[in-house]
Order: structure tokens, then C-alpha cells, then sequence
């Protein structure tokens, strides 16, 4: 099976996952609606509505992507009292280098103030 094949049907499988109720899976098929690709439209909407059901099932991942969609406006107005809020109890190891009570650091060394 070729690499084109192997996405598609990875897709396919997310997507039915996702449909059950799997945070994992909904995380993973919003990054496939961010990013866009092979048969796959970029649909910043729909990503952001993904990333929302998986935080609400309880992935962190998720809660991490749903921030940097409040810090850069992906699909939402940018609002870094959300992005802060999204990203404020996450564990060091999802992507979030440093809390205090007023900022986060993320990934990309972007600080996040709470105002």
C-alpha cells in the first residue's frame, strides 16, 4: 500500500473513531482538518470544533491545540485569556515548557499572559 493510501485510510479510521467518541482520535483528525492534505480540505472550522470535542472528552493534546487556536485566531478571535486558560494546567510534557500564575511559554517559546 503506498504512502497516499496509508493516509487515506488512516483518515478513514480516525474519522470513525472520532464518531465514537475517541478524545485521541478527534485530536488527530482536527490536525488533519488544520493542516489540509491529501483528499483532506483544510477546514480551520472544523478543527477547532475537533480539538473542542477531544478537550471535552479529555485529551490534553487537545486542550493544548484548542490554546494555539485562541493565541493565533485560528478559526476564533485571538484571545490569550483563553489560550492561557486552555494551556495553564497542562503537564510539562504536552508541549507547555513553563507555567506561572500570569504566563505560559509554549512549544515555540511564545509567552502567554494571563491579561
Amino acid at each position: 500500500m503506498g504512502s497516499r493510501k496509508r493516509w487515506v485510510k488512516a483518515f478513514e479510521w480516525y474519522e470513525k473513531s472520532a464518531k465514537q467518541g475517541n478524545s485521541d482520535a478527534q485530536n488527530c483528525l482536527g490536525l488533519f482538518y488544520e493542516y489540509g492534505g491529501i483528499r483532506i480540505k483544510k477546514d480551520l472550522e472544523k478543527a477547532y470544533y475537533l480539538y473542542q470535542k477531544s478537550a471535552e472528552n479529555g485529551s490534553k493534546h487537545a486542550l493544548f491545540n484548542l490554546g494555539l487556536c485562541y493565541q493565533y485566531g485560528r478559526s476564533v478571535e485571538k484571545d490569550n485569556v483563553k489560550a492561557f486558560e486552555c494551556m495553564k494546567n497542562l503537564p510539562n510534557k504536552t508541549r507547555i515548557y513553563k507555567c506561572t500564575k500570569e504566563t505560559c511559554i509554549n512549544a515555540n517559546w511564545k509567552v502567554i499572559k494571563k491579561d
